[in-house]
């Protein structure tokens, strides 16, 4: 342990019929770290945060010491397969921002030992998986008008461009109330709603928010 090996392979067909040699490999052999302990992950918008408990002996339960000790990060999308994301990290925080919301991945982690410059693999933590989700809402609509037209009120307003406009959400508030009240929704190609049941005699409030795709719809300030 602690020493590092040097290996190359030779092939023969006769005690005098030698190949030349081939590349050489090294590695240090040491007791390896253990494995890193309590993975979490944390999914957010567009960004997964992962964390884990500091790697402080091996395996054989002897304390590191001054040893330098490093995590590697593996993803996968499907739980089978993992690959290094990057260069073994230092930290025991680490931030995947290439995810897409909506899609599950699949983390471990394994600590790395430094020994004199060269690296040890050591244990390799427990799978955790999270699903990223959206939760940035649309900007707020702009442009609401309110017409009335007989016994019944036109809302109309400007078409937002969000790219993830799922619709829209009409809201009616009446002068003694505090609070605006759902009475309407469309999809997003329309920006006109008709109020058929405007209450008489009241002076009426209207506003209007975009909601997006997401799976639970994020909604936008009121207009």
């Amino acid at each position: 342990s602690g020493h590092k090996y040097f290996y190359k392979v030779r092939s023969r067909t006769s005690w005098w019929a030698d190949s030349e040699d081939s590349n050489v490999v090294s590695f240090v052999w040491h007791v390896p770290a253990k494995a890193p302990a309590q993975l979490m992950a944390e999914a957010k918008d567009n960004l997964i945060s992962l964390a884990w408990q500091p790697v402080t002996s091996m395996v054989d339960g002897k304390d590191i010491g001054d040893m330098a000790i490093s995590y590697q990060l593996m993803r996968s999308d499907s739980g089978d397969t993992f690959a290094n994301i990057g260069e073994p990290v230092a930290e025991t925080v680490f931030v995947d921002r290439q995810v897409i919301n909506g899609k599950k991945y699949f983390y471990k982690v394994q600590s790395v030992m430094t020994v004199e410059g060269n690296t040890v693999p050591g244990g390799v933590s427990d799978v955790v998986d999270a699903k990223p989700v959206d939760m940035t809402p649309p900007v707020v609509v702009a442009g609401v008008t309110a017409i009335q037209s007989g016994d019944e009120t036109k809302i109309i307003w400007n078409k937002s461009n969000d790219k993830d406009l799922g619709g829209y959400r009409v809201y009616r508030r009446l002068a003694d109330q505090d609070k605006p009240v759902l009475i309407g929704e469309v999809k997003s190609i329309y920006t006109l709603f008709v109020d058929k049941n405007v209450p008489k005699g009241k002076r009426v409030y209207y506003s209007v928010t975009a909601i997006d795709n997401a799976a639970t719809p994020n909604e936008s300030m009121f207009s």
